[in-house]
């Protein structure tokens, strides 16, 4: 079985930094997020990206997910 991975990280990036509290910088606006995978996980990013306002896919903000 391999490993599983999220594909939030085709959007974000992990920084250089603190080990034990690593972050994760969006790759269209520089948001940086905690990214710790069993503190944090990844729904803060995912979060992220419907807000984020230079994320190119977001096609209508308004509509309910």
């Amino acid at each position: 079985m391999g490993l599983k991975t999220s594909q939030i990280w085709d959007h974000f990036k992990k920084l250089d930094g603190n080990v034990e509290a690593p972050r994760a910088a969006c790759m269209y606006c520089g948001k940086d997020y905690a990214c710790h995978p069993i503190l944090n996980g990844t729904s803060n990013m995912w979060s992220h990206l419907g807000v984020c306002k230079k994320f190119p896919f977001v096609i209508d903000r308004k509509q309910k997910l």
